[in-house]
């Protein structure tokens, strides 16, 4: 093992955090910047905006935007998303556009942490380790995805990566705990988030 890396298999750990945290640092700001730039779009950021200002002002999941249809009417009927209703408490904090972007990134940058952990039980340690992290930052999609806005199905990304990683470690209770949080989040989640807990079963 040379120095390079034995210094990677001493401070793993802290090098997966820091690519973690540099990603959320650095993406949350390039989309405020997107938005503040006028960049964003009413599909979808104007749309979740007002579902969410609804919500924290006494009329729950109300738009007059979704599906293009420009009478009031719930969300919910729209798409079945309660789980904004979890999060309409950081949204009062802070009432602007800006609280839901940085609410989507924090769904999408933790994700890799699941699948580094599975990398400790299976791989050795150092670069084979952080090269999980790494692709999954480096996958364009995964930038698309925190880039686009906001929208429900990033929520989704962080609880199936860590059902994905009880599934393969540690299997029933763990996993099946991880699905339901998808079922909040969009009405066609539950397909994923029973097969999951399905296989776990098994």
């Amino acid at each position: 093992m040379n120095r390079l890396e034995g210094f990677l298999a001493r401070r793993e750990t802290v090098l997966g955090g820091g690519l973690i945290a540099l990603y959320l640092a650095v993406y949350t700001t390039l989309a405020i910047l997107r938005h503040r730039s006028f960049h964003s779009f009413g599909f979808d950021l104007a749309l979740f905006d007002q579902v969410f200002w609804n919500t924290v002002n006494g009329r729950p999941f109300e738009s007059s935007i979704s599906l293009a249809d420009p009478r009031l009417h719930s969300y919910l009927g729209d798409h079945f998303s309660p789980v904004y209703g979890l999060l309409a408490p950081l949204y009062a904090a802070y009432p602007h556009p800006e609280t839901l972007i940085v609410i989507h990134t924090f769904f999408v940058a933790p994700a890799p942490l699941p699948f580094y952990l599975l990398a400790r039980e299976k791989l050795a340690p150092g670069l084979p380790r952080l090269a999980w992290v790494a692709v999954y930052f480096l996958f364009l999609p995964v930038a698309f995805i925190t880039l686009v806005d906001f929208h429900d199905v990033a929520l989704s990304v962080l609880p199936l990566a860590l059902a994905l990683y009880f599934l393969e470690i540690v299997r029933h209770p763990p996993c099946l705990s991880c699905p339901p949080f998808p079922f909040l989040s969009r009405g066609w989640h539950p397909l994923l988030g029973t097969a999951l807990g399905t296989v776990g079963v098994w």
